[in-house]
């Protein structure tokens, strides 16, 4: 694999980043990648509070008092869950904040982000046609931005009415969060905090990420962890196979299924996806989450496994 994948202001990476980490010692797993993102978060929970408080007009003693709410459901109630979320805040009783982090923006994670929401407020139903009334907030941190045009940090949505632009009752907020925009507050000494935070989510330099922390000791212990998560090869091996999942199969998948064309690229793409699978089964991921990871369906990942253990 030659192709670059990975870039920022200062470097380019290579998309074999277990080769690159070989050279590069300096090398770190941007934060924005989901496991070590739901890894620094729930082991720091004051690091993800404190970016919330700063983003969001909430009660900062609410934030502080939340708790993360498990949503990940046992293998035999997939069929039937209602939350496939895992990084969700419980901050008062009818009021949740999802947290969701993506290494670029793509229409895939928008209705994806989307779906989890609605299925979250689907799960305050109380007897068939009844909802608690839930105060939801996606929050969506993003490496890229939505278009060339916006130069803003944030950005939000919700569902509106046309005639007297007053939000639907039980739907849910939306909050995008364009990383590649945090020099909007670069030089606000009141957000320094929050630049020196959101800039590290996506730091690819451990030196850099030490650099950002400096005395902080929420930051500094969010640098510690990314330096030492950084070093282990599972964890180089899983956002590999993330990226080449990412970027290159779901295009060449979606591309074969629309034109008919391709089809010995694509038959190609499933070994390399069946390879990934057996790799992470390998280093003891669960079912589900490789799943989630894959694309595959549950029965499919199972199928993979039973292979192995024959």
């Amino acid at each position: 694999m030659t192709d670059n994948i990975i870039t920022n202001d200062t470097k380019v990476v290579p998309k074999n980043i277990v080769e690159y980490k070989k050279i590069n010692s300096d090398y770190q797993i941007p934060l924005i990648y989901d496991r070590p993102f739901k890894a620094v978060c729930k082991t720091y929970k004051e690091f993800i509070n404190k970016i919330l408080i700063e983003l969001l007009d909430v009660n900062p003693k609410s934030i502080e008092a939340s708790y993360f709410v498990d949503a990940e459901l046992p293998l035999e109630q997939h069929s039937s869950k209602k939350m496939i979320t895992d990084l969700l805040l419980h901050v008062e009783d009818n009021f949740f904040i999802d947290v969701e982090a993506y290494s670029s923006f793509s229409a895939g994670n928008v209705i994806k982000g989307t779906n989890y929401a609605f299925r979250i407020v689907i799960s305050e139903e109380v007897d068939g046609k009844n909802y608690k009334k839930l105060r939801l907030i996606q929050v969506n941190f993003i490496r890229g931005k939505y278009d060339a045009d916006c130069n803003y940090l944030t950005e939000g949505f919700a569902m509106r009415s046309n005639r007297t632009n007053k939000v639907m009752k039980y739907t849910p907020e939306f909050v995008f969060v364009y990383l590649e925009n945090v020099e909007e507050i670069a030089y606000n000494e009141t957000r320094n905090w929050l630049y020196r935070a959101l800039k590290m989510l996506v730091s690819s330099s451990i030196q850099e990420t030490k650099m950002l922390a400096g005395d902080d000791p929420i930051l500094s212990k969010v640098a510690f962890f990314m330096k030492n998560y950084s070093n282990q090869y599972s964890n180089l091996m899983y956002v590999n196979e993330q990226e080449e999942q990412e970027k290159v199969y779901n295009t060449d998948m979606a591309l074969a299924a629309e034109t008919g064309e391709n089809k010995g690229r694509v038959e190609g793409r499933l070994e390399e996806k069946q390879k990934m699978v057996e790799n992470l089964l390998n280093f003891g991921d669960s079912i589900e989450k490789i799943s989630a990871v894959s694309g595959l369906s549950i029965e499919e990942v199972q199928k993979i496994k039973d292979s192995l253990e024959k």
